[in-house]
C-alpha cells in the first residue's frame, strides 16, 4: 500500500512540475548567424549572390572577434569597384516567443560605410572605416524602436565600398558580423497536464481513505 501511495505522490509531483514548466516562460536562444564560409552562416547577400571570404591584412588586423565567430566577406566581382553596395540579410522567427523580452546583440564592421536595420528601422551606422567593430544591439522594452514583430524578422546590412564623396577608387570592400537573438519562450497551456494533476491528486485521496478504513 505504501508503495502505491508513493507512486501516486510521484505522479502528482510530476504533474505539478509539468504544469509549472508549461505555464512559465524561460529564456532561449532564438538563433545566431555570422558571415564567412566557416561560420554558422545564415546571411544571404544580394538575394542569393555568392560571397567570398576576404583575407586582406588590413581587415584581419582589426582587434577583437565576433560571437559567433565570423570572417570578412564580399562579392569578388565588385571588390574593386567604386560605390559598390552589397546587402546582407538574415531572417529569424519569433513565433512562440515573448516579443517584449527579445534582444539582438552582436558586432559588425564594414569597409567603407554601412547601415544596419531591423525590420526596416535603423539600429546602427558606420560612417567610414574598419578600424574597430561596432556594437549592434536592439532591445524590445516597450519604448525603443525598432520593435520586434511576431513571426519572421529581418536583419539587414547595407554595406558600401566607396568614398562618401562618390569619387576615386577606395580599393577592396569587406563586411563582417556575428549576431545572436534571445527571447523568453511564451507560456504554453497544457490541458493534459492539468487533467493528469487532478487525476493524480484524486487517486492520492482515494488511497488515503482506503488506508484509514
Amino acid at each position: 500500500m505504501n508503495k502505491i501511495l508513493k507512486t501516486t505522490k510521484a505522479i502528482a509531483l510530476g504533474a505539478v512540475t509539468t504544469a509549472f514548466l508549461a505555464s512559465s516562460a524561460y529564456a532561449a536562444t532564438v538563433g545566431s548567424a555570422a558571415t564567412g564560409s566557416a561560420s554558422v552562416g545564415g546571411f544571404v547577400m544580394n538575394g542569393g549572390q555568392a560571397m567570398v571570404d576576404v583575407s586582406n591584412g588590413a581587415y584581419t588586423s582589426v582587434p577583437g572577434d565576433t560571437s559567433p565567430e565570423s570572417t570578412w566577406v564580399w562579392d569578388e566581382a565588385g571588390s574593386q569597384s567604386v560605390n559598390t553596395t552589397n546587402t546582407f540579410v538574415w531572417t529569424f522567427d519569433l513565433t512562440g516567443y515573448d516579443l517584449t523580452t527579445a534582444v539582438l546583440t552582436g558586432l559588425w564592421g564594414v569597409d567603407n560605410f554601412g547601415t544596419a536595420s531591423l525590420n526596416g528601422a535603423v539600429i546602427g551606422t558606420i560612417d567610414f572605416g574598419f578600424d574597430a567593430f561596432q556594437t549592434l544591439e536592439a532591445v524590445s522594452d516597450g519604448t525603443n524602436t525598432p520593435v520586434f514583430v511576431a513571426g519572421i524578422n529581418t536583419l539587414s546590412f547595407s554595406a558600401t565600398n566607396g568614398y562618401q564623396s562618390g569619387s576615386g577608387n577606395p580599393g577592396p570592400g569587406a563586411f563582417r558580423t556575428g549576431v545572436t537573438v534571445t527571447a523568453d519562450v511564451s507560456p504554453v497551456p497544457l490541458p493534459a497536464a492539468g487533467l493528469l494533476l487532478i487525476g493524480a491528486l484524486g487517486g492520492l485521496g482515494l488511497m488515503r481513505r482506503r488506508k484509514k478504513s
